[in-house]
């Protein structure tokens, strides 16, 4: 089975923030893959470009953040 995931990032905070889809095959062993800057306002996609069990998202930001996040993902087997 296949399972591939993608992220809608809604900015709602006051900084620019940066997100980072990883993904695991184990749920143990992480992989960073996409990566997008999100700046105040905005919305952003990360399409992972890896397969994987797993996926989870990494926010980083300066100062506090905010963010409304949706994960889609399709299942092939």
């Amino acid at each position: 089975r296949i399972i591939q995931g993608s992220f809608f990032i809604e900015n709602c905070g006051e900084e620019s923030l940066q997100a980072t889809a990883q993904v695991s095959g184990d749920g143990r062993s992480w992989v960073d893959d996409a990566q997008v800057t999100v700046t105040q306002g905005d919305t952003g996609i990360l399409v992972a470009k890896y397969y994987g069990k797993y996926y989870r998202l990494r926010l980083n930001t300066q100062g506090t953040g905010r963010a409304a996040i949706r994960f889609i993902m399709q299942e092939h087997r």
